[in-house]
Protein backbone atom coordinates (compact mmCIF):
# COMPACT_ATOMS: atom_id res chain seq x y z
CA UNK A 1 0.00 0.00 0.00
CA UNK A 2 1.66 2.92 -1.20
CA UNK A 3 1.21 6.23 1.05
CA UNK A 4 2.90 9.95 0.71
CA UNK A 5 3.65 12.06 3.70
CA UNK A 6 4.24 15.40 3.77
CA UNK A 7 7.18 15.77 6.61
CA UNK A 8 6.78 18.98 8.21
CA UNK A 9 4.90 19.86 11.73
CA UNK A 10 1.60 19.96 10.34
CA UNK A 11 0.98 15.83 8.85
CA UNK A 12 0.58 13.63 11.14
CA UNK A 13 2.10 10.14 9.74
CA UNK A 14 -0.34 7.94 12.32
CA UNK A 15 -3.81 9.90 11.55
CA UNK A 16 -4.61 7.48 9.18
CA UNK A 17 -3.73 4.52 11.24
CA UNK A 18 -5.91 5.72 14.06
CA UNK A 19 -8.84 6.31 11.45
CA UNK A 20 -8.14 2.44 10.32
CA UNK A 21 -8.62 1.24 13.74
CA UNK A 22 -11.56 3.86 14.31
CA UNK A 23 -13.16 1.59 11.58
CA UNK A 24 -11.91 -1.36 12.28
CA UNK A 25 -13.72 -1.00 15.54
CA UNK A 26 -17.31 0.19 13.79
CA UNK A 27 -16.66 -2.94 11.28
CA UNK A 28 -16.56 -5.39 14.85
CA UNK A 29 -20.19 -5.76 14.95
CA UNK A 30 -20.34 -6.28 10.77
CA UNK A 31 -17.46 -8.73 10.88
CA UNK A 32 -18.94 -11.38 14.24
CA UNK A 33 -22.78 -10.25 15.23
CA UNK A 34 -23.29 -11.84 18.14
CA UNK A 35 -26.02 -13.76 17.36
CA UNK A 36 -25.60 -16.39 19.75
CA UNK A 37 -28.44 -17.96 21.85
CA UNK A 38 -26.80 -17.34 25.02
CA UNK A 39 -26.25 -13.57 23.82
CA UNK A 40 -30.11 -13.11 22.84
CA UNK A 41 -31.08 -14.69 26.07
CA UNK A 42 -30.92 -11.57 28.42
CA UNK A 43 -27.24 -11.01 28.02
CA UNK A 44 -24.98 -8.04 26.99
CA UNK A 45 -24.10 -7.55 23.39
CA UNK A 46 -21.74 -5.34 21.59
CA UNK A 47 -24.02 -2.73 22.10
CA UNK A 48 -24.02 -3.23 26.05
CA UNK A 49 -22.33 -0.91 28.46
CA UNK A 50 -20.20 -3.76 30.06
CA UNK A 51 -17.14 -4.62 28.55
CA UNK A 52 -16.06 -8.53 29.83
CA UNK A 53 -12.17 -8.03 28.98
CA UNK A 54 -11.76 -4.23 29.81
CA UNK A 55 -12.84 -4.05 33.43
CA UNK A 56 -11.36 -7.24 34.47
CA UNK A 57 -8.30 -5.12 34.30
CA UNK A 58 -9.93 -2.16 35.13
CA UNK A 59 -8.95 -1.40 38.66
CA UNK A 60 -5.45 -3.37 38.48
CA UNK A 61 -4.59 -0.66 35.48
CA UNK A 62 -5.13 2.38 38.36
CA UNK A 63 -2.88 4.46 39.82
CA UNK A 64 -2.74 4.77 43.36
CA UNK A 65 -3.14 7.88 42.78
CA UNK A 66 -6.07 7.00 40.76
CA UNK A 67 -7.73 4.94 43.27
CA UNK A 68 -7.27 7.23 45.93
CA UNK A 69 -9.39 9.94 43.62
CA UNK A 70 -12.26 7.49 43.62
CA UNK A 71 -12.43 6.71 47.03
CA UNK A 72 -12.71 10.25 47.70
CA UNK A 73 -15.23 10.63 44.94
CA UNK A 74 -17.49 7.60 46.92
CA UNK A 75 -16.69 9.12 50.66
CA UNK A 76 -18.10 12.74 49.71
CA UNK A 77 -21.10 10.91 47.35
CA UNK A 78 -21.64 8.84 50.65
CA UNK A 79 -21.96 11.49 52.86
CA UNK A 80 -24.18 13.73 50.62
CA UNK A 81 -26.61 10.89 50.54
CA UNK A 82 -26.61 10.23 53.82
CA UNK A 83 -27.49 13.82 55.38
CA UNK A 84 -29.95 14.35 52.65
CA UNK A 85 -31.70 10.88 54.28
CA UNK A 86 -31.14 11.79 57.46
CA UNK A 87 -32.96 15.26 57.36
CA UNK A 88 -35.43 13.06 55.65
CA UNK A 89 -36.08 11.20 59.18
CA UNK A 90 -34.58 12.76 61.92
CA UNK A 91 -37.63 14.96 62.95
CA UNK A 92 -40.63 12.29 63.02
CA UNK A 93 -39.90 11.87 66.92
CA UNK A 94 -40.93 15.41 67.57
CA UNK A 95 -42.70 16.80 64.73
CA UNK A 96 -45.95 14.67 65.25
CA UNK A 97 -46.58 15.88 68.47
CA UNK A 98 -46.01 20.02 67.11
CA UNK A 99 -48.76 19.03 64.98
CA UNK A 100 -51.39 17.89 66.85
CA UNK A 101 -50.28 20.36 69.06
CA UNK A 102 -51.11 23.28 66.66
CA UNK A 103 -54.29 21.46 65.22
CA UNK A 104 -52.33 20.24 61.71
CA UNK A 105 -54.29 16.80 61.43
CA UNK A 106 -52.67 13.63 60.52
CA UNK A 107 -53.74 13.05 57.03
CA UNK A 108 -52.20 16.48 56.00
CA UNK A 109 -49.17 15.77 58.12
CA UNK A 110 -48.88 12.72 56.00
CA UNK A 111 -48.57 15.01 53.24
CA UNK A 112 -45.89 17.10 54.59
CA UNK A 113 -44.04 13.72 55.13
CA UNK A 114 -44.44 12.89 51.40
CA UNK A 115 -43.62 16.37 50.37
CA UNK A 116 -39.71 15.51 50.54
CA UNK A 117 -39.55 11.95 48.67
CA UNK A 118 -41.94 13.78 46.62
CA UNK A 119 -39.25 16.30 45.02
CA UNK A 120 -36.70 13.89 44.80
CA UNK A 121 -38.81 11.53 42.77
CA UNK A 122 -39.96 14.74 40.09
CA UNK A 123 -35.96 15.78 40.23
CA UNK A 124 -34.57 12.06 39.62
CA UNK A 125 -36.63 11.93 36.62
CA UNK A 126 -36.23 15.01 35.23
CA UNK A 127 -33.23 16.81 36.65
CA UNK A 128 -30.44 14.19 34.93
CA UNK A 129 -29.99 16.81 31.86
CA UNK A 130 -30.17 20.17 33.90
CA UNK A 131 -27.36 18.93 36.27
CA UNK A 132 -25.25 17.39 33.16
CA UNK A 133 -25.98 20.79 31.44
CA UNK A 134 -25.12 23.22 34.89
CA UNK A 135 -22.16 20.55 35.54
CA UNK A 136 -22.42 17.60 38.41
CA UNK A 137 -19.76 19.46 40.66
CA UNK A 138 -21.64 22.84 40.87
CA UNK A 139 -25.38 20.97 40.96
CA UNK A 140 -24.42 18.92 44.33
CA UNK A 141 -23.15 22.07 45.95
CA UNK A 142 -26.28 24.15 44.78
CA UNK A 143 -28.28 21.62 45.85
CA UNK A 144 -26.52 21.04 49.17
CA UNK A 145 -26.80 25.20 49.97
CA UNK A 146 -30.61 24.74 48.97
CA UNK A 147 -31.26 21.84 51.45
CA UNK A 148 -29.19 24.06 53.87
CA UNK A 149 -31.59 27.07 53.88
CA UNK A 150 -34.76 25.34 53.40
CA UNK A 151 -34.07 23.01 56.12
CA UNK A 152 -33.53 26.19 58.04
CA UNK A 153 -36.16 28.30 57.26
CA UNK A 154 -38.39 25.06 58.04
CA UNK A 155 -37.13 25.59 61.81
CA UNK A 156 -38.09 28.86 62.04
CA UNK A 157 -41.15 28.47 60.92
CA UNK A 158 -43.09 28.82 64.08
CA UNK A 159 -40.96 31.90 65.01
CA UNK A 160 -42.12 33.42 61.62
CA UNK A 161 -45.94 32.70 62.47
CA UNK A 162 -45.47 34.49 65.89
CA UNK A 163 -44.05 37.08 64.68
CA UNK A 164 -46.85 37.64 62.28
CA UNK A 165 -49.58 36.92 64.82
CA UNK A 166 -50.26 33.35 63.49
CA UNK A 167 -48.90 31.05 65.95
CA UNK A 168 -51.77 28.96 66.22
CA UNK A 169 -52.94 28.73 62.51
CA UNK A 170 -52.75 25.66 61.34
CA UNK A 171 -53.40 26.43 57.94
CA UNK A 172 -51.09 29.24 57.19
CA UNK A 173 -48.77 26.51 59.34
CA UNK A 174 -49.04 23.32 57.20
CA UNK A 175 -48.99 25.45 54.12
CA UNK A 176 -45.61 27.09 54.96
CA UNK A 177 -44.34 23.50 56.35
CA UNK A 178 -45.27 21.91 53.21
CA UNK A 179 -43.76 24.11 51.09
CA UNK A 180 -40.31 24.24 52.91
CA UNK A 181 -40.46 20.60 52.95
CA UNK A 182 -41.04 20.12 48.72
CA UNK A 183 -38.70 22.62 48.05
CA UNK A 184 -35.59 20.93 50.13
CA UNK A 185 -36.44 17.25 48.66
CA UNK A 186 -36.89 18.85 45.17
CA UNK A 187 -34.24 21.56 44.84
CA UNK A 188 -32.17 19.70 47.41
CA UNK A 189 -32.10 16.34 45.42
CA UNK A 190 -29.69 18.04 43.30
CA UNK A 191 -27.27 17.16 45.65
CA UNK A 192 -27.79 13.23 45.78
CA UNK A 193 -28.78 12.88 42.10
CA UNK A 194 -25.94 14.50 41.14
CA UNK A 195 -23.72 12.64 43.41
CA UNK A 196 -25.52 9.58 41.75
CA UNK A 197 -24.46 10.25 37.98
CA UNK A 198 -21.12 10.64 39.27
CA UNK A 199 -20.50 7.18 40.63
CA UNK A 200 -22.43 5.99 37.84
CA UNK A 201 -20.16 7.74 35.25
CA UNK A 202 -16.79 7.02 37.43
CA UNK A 203 -17.52 3.23 38.58
CA UNK A 204 -18.74 1.61 35.62
CA UNK A 205 -16.27 -1.36 36.50
CA UNK A 206 -18.35 -1.47 40.29
CA UNK A 207 -21.39 -0.14 39.27
CA UNK A 208 -23.35 -2.93 41.35
CA UNK A 209 -21.21 -2.76 44.88
CA UNK A 210 -20.98 1.34 44.60
CA UNK A 211 -24.60 1.77 43.89
CA UNK A 212 -25.54 -1.10 46.55
CA UNK A 213 -22.92 1.13 49.05
CA UNK A 214 -25.29 4.56 47.78
CA UNK A 215 -28.41 2.29 48.88
CA UNK A 216 -26.59 0.65 52.02
CA UNK A 217 -26.14 4.74 52.93
CA UNK A 218 -29.66 6.09 52.81
CA UNK A 219 -30.88 2.88 54.49
CA UNK A 220 -27.98 4.14 57.13
CA UNK A 221 -29.39 7.92 57.18
CA UNK A 222 -32.96 6.67 57.41
CA UNK A 223 -32.20 4.70 60.68
CA UNK A 224 -29.88 7.40 62.15
CA UNK A 225 -32.22 10.08 61.28
CA UNK A 226 -34.69 9.80 64.17
CA UNK A 227 -32.42 9.22 67.23
CA UNK A 228 -30.20 11.83 66.21
CA UNK A 229 -32.70 14.02 65.47
CA UNK A 230 -34.41 12.87 69.26
CA UNK A 231 -31.68 13.72 71.16
CA UNK A 232 -30.87 17.17 69.59
CA UNK A 233 -34.70 18.16 70.41
CA UNK A 234 -33.53 17.26 73.65
CA UNK A 235 -30.83 19.08 74.13
CA UNK A 236 -31.34 22.67 72.37
CA UNK A 237 -35.36 22.87 72.67
CA UNK A 238 -36.90 24.59 75.45
CA UNK A 239 -40.36 23.90 74.37
CA UNK A 240 -42.72 22.09 72.55
CA UNK A 241 -42.21 24.35 69.60
CA UNK A 242 -38.93 25.42 70.20
CA UNK A 243 -36.87 23.34 67.33
CA UNK A 244 -34.65 25.63 65.68
CA UNK A 245 -31.12 24.89 66.56
CA UNK A 246 -32.49 20.73 65.69
CA UNK A 247 -32.90 22.44 62.05
CA UNK A 248 -29.91 24.36 62.32
CA UNK A 249 -27.50 21.76 62.88
CA UNK A 250 -28.48 19.42 60.24
CA UNK A 251 -28.25 22.77 57.79
CA UNK A 252 -24.49 22.83 59.31
CA UNK A 253 -24.04 19.57 58.22
CA UNK A 254 -24.69 20.12 54.87
CA UNK A 255 -22.88 23.46 54.34
CA UNK A 256 -19.85 21.30 55.92
CA UNK A 257 -19.83 19.05 52.50
CA UNK A 258 -19.46 21.88 50.49
CA UNK A 259 -16.02 22.39 50.11
CA UNK A 260 -15.50 18.88 50.22
CA UNK A 261 -17.71 18.75 47.20
CA UNK A 262 -15.72 21.79 44.58
CA UNK A 263 -12.49 19.49 46.01
CA UNK A 264 -13.22 16.20 45.27
CA UNK A 265 -16.59 15.66 42.73
CA UNK A 266 -15.79 15.93 39.75
CA UNK A 267 -17.44 19.08 37.09
CA UNK A 268 -19.50 16.46 34.36
CA UNK A 269 -20.94 18.33 31.68
CA UNK A 270 -22.79 16.90 28.60
CA UNK A 271 -21.03 17.87 25.35
CA UNK A 272 -23.01 20.03 22.97
CA UNK A 273 -22.70 17.68 20.22
CA UNK A 274 -23.95 14.71 22.44
CA UNK A 275 -27.56 13.58 21.54
CA UNK A 276 -30.10 14.33 24.93
CA UNK A 277 -31.68 11.35 26.36
CA UNK A 278 -35.68 11.86 27.16
CA UNK A 279 -37.39 8.99 29.06
CA UNK A 280 -38.43 6.94 26.18
CA UNK A 281 -35.10 6.85 25.07
CA UNK A 282 -34.22 4.39 27.82
CA UNK A 283 -37.28 2.71 28.79
CA UNK A 284 -37.90 -0.65 27.57
CA UNK A 285 -39.97 -3.64 28.65
CA UNK A 286 -37.12 -4.65 31.17
CA UNK A 287 -35.94 -1.42 32.35
CA UNK A 288 -40.41 -0.40 33.19
CA UNK A 289 -40.33 -4.09 35.18
CA UNK A 290 -37.02 -3.11 37.38
CA UNK A 291 -37.70 0.38 38.24
CA UNK A 292 -41.47 -0.62 39.07
CA UNK A 293 -39.97 -3.58 41.52
CA UNK A 294 -37.86 -0.72 43.23
CA UNK A 295 -41.40 1.85 43.78
CA UNK A 296 -42.76 -1.28 44.80
CA UNK A 297 -40.64 -2.09 47.38
CA UNK A 298 -40.48 1.69 48.57
CA UNK A 299 -44.28 1.84 49.00
CA UNK A 300 -44.61 -1.66 50.84
CA UNK A 301 -41.66 -0.20 52.83
CA UNK A 302 -43.27 2.93 53.55
CA UNK A 303 -46.72 1.56 54.20
CA UNK A 304 -45.44 0.20 57.95
CA UNK A 305 -44.31 4.39 58.94
CA UNK A 306 -47.89 5.62 59.87
CA UNK A 307 -49.36 1.80 61.14
CA UNK A 308 -46.76 -0.28 62.70
CA UNK A 309 -47.82 1.26 66.04
CA UNK A 310 -51.11 -0.11 65.51
CA UNK A 311 -49.73 -3.76 65.49
CA UNK A 312 -47.11 -2.67 68.55
CA UNK A 313 -50.25 -0.92 70.42
CA UNK A 314 -48.92 -2.45 74.00
CA UNK A 315 -45.23 -1.17 73.42
CA UNK A 316 -44.12 2.33 74.28
CA UNK A 317 -42.88 4.51 71.14
CA UNK A 318 -39.15 4.28 71.76
CA UNK A 319 -39.72 0.37 71.56
CA UNK A 320 -41.67 0.87 68.12
CA UNK A 321 -38.65 2.89 66.98
CA UNK A 322 -36.58 0.25 67.74
CA UNK A 323 -38.59 -2.30 65.35
CA UNK A 324 -38.01 0.07 62.93
CA UNK A 325 -34.26 0.10 63.64
CA UNK A 326 -34.30 -3.84 63.51
CA UNK A 327 -35.37 -3.94 59.76
CA UNK A 328 -32.51 -1.26 59.10
CA UNK A 329 -29.70 -3.42 60.50
CA UNK A 330 -30.51 -6.05 58.85
CA UNK A 331 -30.69 -4.28 55.22
CA UNK A 332 -27.28 -2.82 56.47
CA UNK A 333 -26.02 -5.85 57.12
CA UNK A 334 -27.12 -7.47 53.36
CA UNK A 335 -26.82 -4.77 51.18
CA UNK A 336 -23.18 -4.84 50.16
CA UNK A 337 -23.19 -8.30 49.86
CA UNK A 338 -25.96 -8.51 47.92
CA UNK A 339 -24.14 -5.75 45.32
CA UNK A 340 -21.08 -7.88 45.60
CA UNK A 341 -23.07 -10.77 44.44
CA UNK A 342 -24.15 -8.73 41.13
CA UNK A 343 -20.25 -7.41 40.46
CA UNK A 344 -19.74 -11.38 40.73
CA UNK A 345 -22.09 -12.54 38.11
CA UNK A 346 -19.93 -9.99 35.98
CA UNK A 347 -16.49 -12.35 36.43
CA UNK A 348 -18.86 -15.23 34.85
CA UNK A 349 -20.20 -16.48 31.75
CA UNK A 350 -23.55 -15.04 32.66
CA UNK A 351 -21.83 -11.98 32.24
CA UNK A 352 -24.50 -8.77 32.01
CA UNK A 353 -27.41 -11.59 32.11
CA UNK A 354 -30.66 -10.01 33.56
CA UNK A 355 -32.22 -13.36 34.29
CA UNK A 356 -29.85 -13.41 37.19
CA UNK A 357 -30.80 -9.36 38.37
CA UNK A 358 -34.39 -10.03 37.84
CA UNK A 359 -34.57 -13.00 39.75
CA UNK A 360 -32.31 -11.45 42.65
CA UNK A 361 -35.56 -8.66 43.10
CA UNK A 362 -38.26 -11.48 42.76
CA UNK A 363 -36.27 -13.32 45.64
CA UNK A 364 -36.23 -9.62 47.84
CA UNK A 365 -39.82 -8.80 46.74
CA UNK A 366 -40.61 -12.89 48.19
CA UNK A 367 -38.97 -12.37 50.99
CA UNK A 368 -40.84 -9.16 51.88
CA UNK A 369 -44.00 -11.04 50.92
CA UNK A 370 -43.28 -13.65 53.95
CA UNK A 371 -42.42 -10.38 56.40
CA UNK A 372 -45.64 -9.05 56.00
CA UNK A 373 -47.71 -12.17 56.29
CA UNK A 374 -45.74 -13.08 59.79
CA UNK A 375 -46.69 -9.38 60.90
CA UNK A 376 -50.30 -8.83 59.79
CA UNK A 377 -50.44 -11.92 60.96
CA UNK A 378 -52.08 -12.49 57.12
CA UNK A 379 -55.46 -13.29 57.31
CA UNK A 380 -56.56 -16.22 55.21
CA UNK A 381 -59.52 -17.63 53.22
CA UNK A 382 -62.15 -20.21 54.40
CA UNK A 383 -61.73 -19.38 58.22
CA UNK A 384 -58.77 -20.02 58.62
CA UNK A 385 -57.29 -18.42 62.07
CA UNK A 386 -53.75 -16.88 62.48
CA UNK A 387 -54.17 -14.93 65.47
CA UNK A 388 -52.07 -17.06 66.75
CA UNK A 389 -48.94 -15.59 65.11
CA UNK A 390 -49.65 -12.23 66.84
CA UNK A 391 -46.90 -12.06 68.97
CA UNK A 392 -44.32 -9.58 69.46
CA UNK A 393 -41.41 -12.66 68.40
CA UNK A 394 -43.20 -12.55 65.37
CA UNK A 395 -42.94 -9.06 64.88
CA UNK A 396 -38.90 -9.25 65.51
CA UNK A 397 -38.82 -11.91 62.99
CA UNK A 398 -40.97 -10.11 60.07
CA UNK A 399 -38.93 -6.62 60.92
CA UNK A 400 -36.15 -8.43 60.49
CA UNK A 401 -36.71 -9.91 57.09
CA UNK A 402 -38.16 -7.13 56.25
CA UNK A 403 -34.50 -5.40 56.15
CA UNK A 404 -33.20 -8.23 53.88
CA UNK A 405 -36.17 -8.15 51.21
CA UNK A 406 -35.60 -4.50 50.78
CA UNK A 407 -32.44 -5.19 50.28
CA UNK A 408 -33.05 -7.81 47.30
CA UNK A 409 -33.87 -4.31 45.12
CA UNK A 410 -30.28 -3.61 44.84
CA UNK A 411 -29.82 -5.30 42.18
CA UNK A 412 -31.70 -3.42 40.14
CA UNK A 413 -29.40 -0.97 39.19
CA UNK A 414 -27.23 -3.03 37.17
CA UNK A 415 -30.16 -4.62 35.32
CA UNK A 416 -31.07 -0.85 34.27
CA UNK A 417 -27.98 0.07 32.94
CA UNK A 418 -26.98 -2.85 30.42
CA UNK A 419 -28.84 -1.52 26.87
CA UNK A 420 -26.98 1.54 28.04
CA UNK A 421 -23.60 2.35 26.06
CA UNK A 422 -20.56 3.13 27.83
CA UNK A 423 -19.97 6.34 26.51
CA UNK A 424 -23.40 7.48 26.45
CA UNK A 425 -23.16 10.00 29.35
CA UNK A 426 -26.87 11.39 28.55
CA UNK A 427 -28.26 8.08 28.60
CA UNK A 428 -26.43 6.85 31.67
CA UNK A 429 -27.41 10.22 33.42
CA UNK A 430 -31.07 9.94 32.60
CA UNK A 431 -30.90 5.62 33.84
CA UNK A 432 -29.20 7.10 37.60
CA UNK A 433 -31.71 9.79 37.85
CA UNK A 434 -35.02 7.32 37.54
CA UNK A 435 -33.15 4.76 39.67
CA UNK A 436 -32.86 7.43 42.73
CA UNK A 437 -36.69 8.86 41.59
CA UNK A 438 -38.31 5.10 41.59
CA UNK A 439 -37.50 4.56 45.66
CA UNK A 440 -38.44 7.87 46.44
CA UNK A 441 -41.54 7.85 44.77
CA UNK A 442 -42.54 4.73 46.26
CA UNK A 443 -41.33 6.00 49.34
CA UNK A 444 -43.66 9.15 48.92
CA UNK A 445 -46.60 6.82 47.92
CA UNK A 446 -45.90 4.56 51.40
CA UNK A 447 -47.42 6.19 53.93
CA UNK A 448 -50.91 7.34 52.14
CA UNK A 449 -50.94 3.66 50.71
CA UNK A 450 -50.87 2.19 54.36
CA UNK A 451 -52.76 4.55 56.04
CA UNK A 452 -55.36 4.07 53.60
CA UNK A 453 -55.62 0.63 53.33
CA UNK A 454 -55.10 0.63 57.67
CA UNK A 455 -58.19 2.76 57.55
CA UNK A 456 -59.89 0.43 55.23
CA UNK A 457 -59.16 -3.08 56.39
CA UNK A 458 -56.92 -2.56 59.89
CA UNK A 459 -53.65 -3.87 60.29
CA UNK A 460 -54.48 -7.17 59.35
CA UNK A 461 -55.60 -6.52 56.19
CA UNK A 462 -53.17 -4.04 55.00
CA UNK A 463 -50.27 -6.50 55.61
CA UNK A 464 -52.53 -9.05 53.94
CA UNK A 465 -52.71 -6.77 50.77
CA UNK A 466 -49.01 -5.77 50.82
CA UNK A 467 -48.10 -9.53 51.16
CA UNK A 468 -50.17 -10.40 48.24
CA UNK A 469 -49.17 -7.46 46.62
CA UNK A 470 -44.75 -8.63 46.53
CA UNK A 471 -45.16 -12.02 45.96
CA UNK A 472 -47.41 -11.51 43.19
CA UNK A 473 -44.84 -9.00 41.86
CA UNK A 474 -42.12 -11.73 42.45
CA UNK A 475 -43.48 -14.12 40.18
CA UNK A 476 -44.27 -11.73 37.76
CA UNK A 477 -40.23 -10.97 37.12
CA UNK A 478 -39.62 -14.92 37.56
CA UNK A 479 -42.14 -15.28 34.53
CA UNK A 480 -39.72 -11.61 33.00
CA UNK A 481 -36.74 -13.55 33.37
CA UNK A 482 -37.22 -16.43 31.07
CA UNK A 483 -38.92 -14.00 28.61
CA UNK A 484 -35.97 -12.89 25.91
CA UNK A 485 -37.52 -9.68 25.02
CA UNK A 486 -38.42 -8.48 29.05
CA UNK A 487 -34.85 -8.65 30.01
CA UNK A 488 -32.25 -6.36 29.53
CA UNK A 489 -29.35 -6.67 26.61
CA UNK A 490 -31.43 -8.54 24.43
CA UNK A 491 -31.31 -7.59 21.07
CA UNK A 492 -33.82 -9.52 18.54
CA UNK A 493 -32.02 -10.69 15.33
CA UNK A 494 -33.90 -7.81 13.08
CA UNK A 495 -32.21 -5.58 15.59
CA UNK A 496 -28.96 -7.11 15.15
CA UNK A 497 -29.19 -6.68 11.20
CA UNK A 498 -29.88 -2.92 11.22
CA UNK A 499 -27.18 -2.42 13.98
CA UNK A 500 -25.14 -4.30 11.41
CA UNK A 501 -25.71 -2.45 8.42
CA UNK A 502 -25.74 1.31 10.49
CA UNK A 503 -22.21 0.23 11.57
CA UNK A 504 -21.08 -0.57 8.12
CA UNK A 505 -22.22 2.33 6.74
CA UNK A 506 -20.38 4.57 9.47
CA UNK A 507 -17.40 2.52 8.57
CA UNK A 508 -17.81 3.25 4.84
CA UNK A 509 -17.61 6.97 5.99
CA UNK A 510 -14.72 6.99 8.09
CA UNK A 511 -12.50 5.09 5.13
CA UNK A 512 -13.59 7.44 2.94
CA UNK A 513 -13.03 10.05 4.67
CA UNK A 514 -9.29 8.87 5.65
CA UNK A 515 -8.76 8.90 2.09
CA UNK A 516 -9.94 12.41 1.05
CA UNK A 517 -7.56 13.66 3.99
CA UNK A 518 -4.92 11.79 2.36
CA UNK A 519 -5.55 13.29 -1.10
CA UNK A 520 -6.16 16.55 0.14
CA UNK A 521 -4.34 19.24 -1.50
CA UNK A 522 -2.75 21.86 -0.23
CA UNK A 523 -1.20 25.17 -0.65
CA UNK A 524 2.72 25.09 -1.13
CA UNK A 525 3.70 28.32 -2.41
CA UNK A 526 4.67 29.09 1.21
CA UNK A 527 6.62 25.31 1.75
CA UNK A 528 10.66 26.09 1.36
CA UNK A 529 12.00 22.69 1.48
CA UNK A 530 11.06 20.40 -0.85
CA UNK A 531 8.31 17.72 -0.14
CA UNK A 532 9.76 14.18 0.39
CA UNK A 533 8.01 10.96 -1.02
CA UNK A 534 7.50 8.14 1.65
CA UNK A 535 7.46 4.75 -0.22
CA UNK A 536 5.47 2.13 2.40
CA UNK A 537 5.28 -1.22 0.65
CA UNK A 538 2.35 -3.52 3.20
CA UNK A 539 4.10 -7.21 3.07
CA UNK A 540 5.89 -7.21 0.17
CA UNK A 541 9.92 -8.11 0.16
CA UNK A 542 12.06 -5.43 -0.53
CA UNK A 543 12.80 -7.54 -3.84
CA UNK A 544 9.20 -7.76 -4.74
CA UNK A 545 8.13 -3.87 -3.80
CA UNK A 546 5.61 -2.54 -6.59
CA UNK A 547 7.72 0.18 -8.34
CA UNK A 548 6.69 3.48 -8.14
CA UNK A 549 3.69 4.45 -10.93
CA UNK A 550 5.19 6.46 -13.64
CA UNK A 551 3.07 9.67 -13.89
CA UNK A 552 0.80 10.25 -16.96
CA UNK A 553 -0.71 12.76 -18.40
CA UNK A 554 -4.76 13.50 -17.10
CA UNK A 555 -7.33 14.33 -18.79
CA UNK A 556 -11.19 15.21 -16.95
CA UNK A 557 -12.96 12.24 -16.05
CA UNK A 558 -16.69 12.24 -15.72
CA UNK A 559 -16.92 9.43 -13.26
CA UNK A 560 -15.91 10.08 -8.67
CA UNK A 561 -13.15 7.59 -9.61
CA UNK A 562 -11.58 9.39 -12.63
CA UNK A 563 -11.91 12.68 -10.68
CA UNK A 564 -10.18 11.29 -7.50
CA UNK A 565 -7.39 9.55 -9.72
CA UNK A 566 -7.18 13.40 -11.46
CA UNK A 567 -6.64 14.83 -8.34
CA UNK A 568 -4.20 12.34 -6.93
CA UNK A 569 -1.76 12.62 -10.42
CA UNK A 570 -2.30 16.39 -9.95
CA UNK A 571 -0.78 16.80 -6.86
CA UNK A 572 2.19 14.52 -6.78
CA UNK A 573 2.86 16.31 -9.43
CA UNK A 574 3.07 19.69 -7.28
CA UNK A 575 4.79 17.80 -4.60
CA UNK A 576 7.72 17.01 -7.15
CA UNK A 577 8.37 20.50 -7.76
CA UNK A 578 6.81 20.29 -11.48
CA UNK A 579 4.23 23.15 -11.60
CA UNK A 580 3.83 24.62 -7.98
CA UNK A 581 0.54 26.60 -9.43
CA UNK A 582 -1.00 23.74 -11.31
CA UNK A 583 -3.81 23.35 -8.30
CA UNK A 584 -5.48 26.50 -8.08
CA UNK A 585 -8.91 26.97 -5.39
CA UNK A 586 -11.53 25.92 -7.80
CA UNK A 587 -9.78 22.72 -8.54
CA UNK A 588 -8.62 22.58 -4.78
CA UNK A 589 -12.37 22.84 -3.85
CA UNK A 590 -13.75 20.67 -6.85
CA UNK A 591 -11.60 17.63 -5.48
Amino acid sequence: MLRTYQENSDSDPDSFDDRCHEATALLEPVRRPQIQDSVEFGGSDSSSSYDENADDDAESRMTTAQKTAREKILFVSLSVVFVRYGIATFMSPFFPNYCEDVGIGGTFEGFIFAAYPLGMAIMGLYGSQIILAIGTRTSVAVGLLFTAVTTSAFGFVPDFARWIGKENDSETLQWTFISLYFLSGLLGSLSDTGVIIVCGEKFKDKSGVVMSAIGTCSGVGCMVGPPLGGVLYSAFSTEAQDFRYTFIIWAAACLLIVPLVFRYIPQEHISADEEKAPISSVLSPSVGLSLTAIALSGTIVGSLDPTLSYRLDDLSSAMVGLFFMFSSISYTLVGLPIGWATEALKTRESVGDSRYYKLMQAAGLAVLSLSFALLGPIELPFGIKTGSMKTTTMAVIAMILKGFGSAGNNAGYPDLVLDIGPDNKSKQARIDGMWNAAYAMGWAAGPAVGGGLYDATGFGGMATAMSVAAGGYALLLVVSAFSRPLCGGFRSRKEKVQLSREAAAAAVLVVLRSISDEIEVRDYTEIDDPVKTVDVIDDLPEDEAEPEPEEQPTTKETTDEGKAKECRVTVEGSVNGEDDDIVDEDEEQEC
